[in-house]
C-alpha cells in the first residue's frame, strides 16, 4: 500500500522479498517466525521498520507498507484502515510511517482486547457456575461441566497475557533506544538524503574572482550551514517526540492490558482456591462421619 493510497497485491515468499525489499536474511527470518518484533533497519537506500505483531506483520518504509498474509483477516483490515486514514488526513502534516505505525498498533491492540473480552466473558460464567452452592445432582454435574471448561480457557488465557508482554516488551526496547526513535522518522531522513545528495551534485566548483569575496562566501555558506543543521535537529527532534509520543500511548495501552489478564487470571485462582478449600471441608466432614 502506497503513500498515495494506491494497492499492489501480489503473490510472493519471504526469501523472494530479500530481493524484492531489499531485505536482509535476517530480517527474512524474523518475518518467518512467530517473534514479535518492532525494529529499525538501514536499508540500501533508505531506512526502513521492520514489523511483526501476530497477524500484522510486514515492511514500513517512507512512502509504502508491504504486509505479509493478505488473505488474513487483520491484514485485510489494517489496509483498509489505512487507506481511509491516509484520504481522512489529506491535509494533516503526520508523515506516512507514524499514520501506518498508529494503524498496526491500533489494530493490534483491537484484536487482543476483542479476545479478552469474549474470554471475560466465558470465563465470569464457568466461575459463576463453580461458586453456586446449590445441592442436587444437577448441580454437581454443572459444577463438573464448568470445571473441564476451565482449563482450555486458562491456556488460552496464558497465550493471550505472553502476547500482551511481548508487546510491552517490544514496545520499551524501541522506548529505551533515543537511536531507534530517531531513525523511526523515515519520511524526515529520507528527504533530508535527497536534499544531501541534490546539493552534491549542484555543487559549484568554479574559482573565487578574489580573496576577499571567496572569504565572505565562505562566512555566508558557514552560517548558512549552521542554521540548516539547527531547523534540521529541531524537525528531527519534533518528529522523534511525535512518534515517542505514539509509543507512550500504546505501551500504556498494552500494559494496561496486560493488568486485566492478570485480574482474570487471578479471579480464577483464588476460585479454584475456594473449591479445593471447600473439597478438603467435604473430605473432613467424611472422615468425620466414617470414624464416628
Amino acid at each position: 500500500l502506497t503513500a498515495g493510497g494506491q494497492i499492489n497485491r501480489y503473490q510472493s515468499t519471504l526469501t523472494s522479498m530479500h530481493a524484492t525489499e531489499k531485505l536482509s536474511t535476517r530480517d527474512v527470518r524474523l518475518l518467518r517466525s512467530s517473534t514479535s518484533v518492532l525494529v529499525v533497519r538501514e536499508g540500501s537506500s533508505s531506512n526502513y521498520i521492520l514489523f511483526d505483531f501476530g497477524d500484522l506483520r510486514g515492511v514500513l518504509q517512507h512512502d509504502r507498507v508491504t504486509l505479509v498474509g493478505a488473505g488474513r483477516p487483520a491484514v485485510l483490515a489494517v489496509g483498509s484502515e489505512i487507506q481511509q486514514r491516509l484520504a481522512l488526513s489529506r491535509g494533516e502534516d503526520a508523515p506516512f510511517e507514524l499514520r501506518v505505525l498508529e494503524c498496526v498498533l491500533e489494530l493490534t491492540h483491537a484484536i487482543l482486547d476483542d479476545s479478552l473480552r469474549r474470554l471475560s466473558a466465558l470465563v465470569s460464567s464457568t466461575l459463576d457456575e463453580l461458586s453456586d452452592s446449590e445441592q442436587g445432582a444437577n448441580s454437581e454435574r454443572r459444577r463438573g461441566e464448568a470445571l473441564s471448561r476451565l482449563l482450555p480457557m486458562q491456556i488460552s488465557l496464558n497465550s493471550l497475557q505472553a502476547k500482551a508482554r511481548r508487546y510491552v516488551s517490544v514496545l520499551e526496547e524501541v522506548l529505551e533506544s533515543d537511536d531507534d526513535m530517531a531513525d523511526m522518522c523515515l519520511s524526515l531522513l529520507h528527504r533530508r538524503a535527497a536534499a544531501d545528495a541534490a546539493e552534491e551534485r549542484g555543487e559549484d566548483h568554479s574559482e573565487p574572482a578574489a580573496e576577499v569575496s571567496f572569504l565572505e562566501a565562505e562566512v555566508a555558506a558557514r552560517a548558512g550551514s549552521e542554521s540548516a543543521d539547527r531547523e534540521a535537529s529541531e524537525l528531527l527532534e519534533e518528529e522523534q517526540e511525535r512518534i515517542e509520543e505514539l509509543l507512550d500511548v500504546y505501551l500504556a495501552r498494552f500494559e494496561s492490558l496486560t493488568d486485566r489478564i492478570e485480574t482474570l487470571a487471578s479471579e480464577i485462582e483464588t476460585t479454584q482456591g475456594v473449591l479445593e478449600l471447600t473439597l478438603d471441608n467435604e473430605r473432613n466432614r467424611i472422615a468425620r462421619l466414617e470414624l464416628v
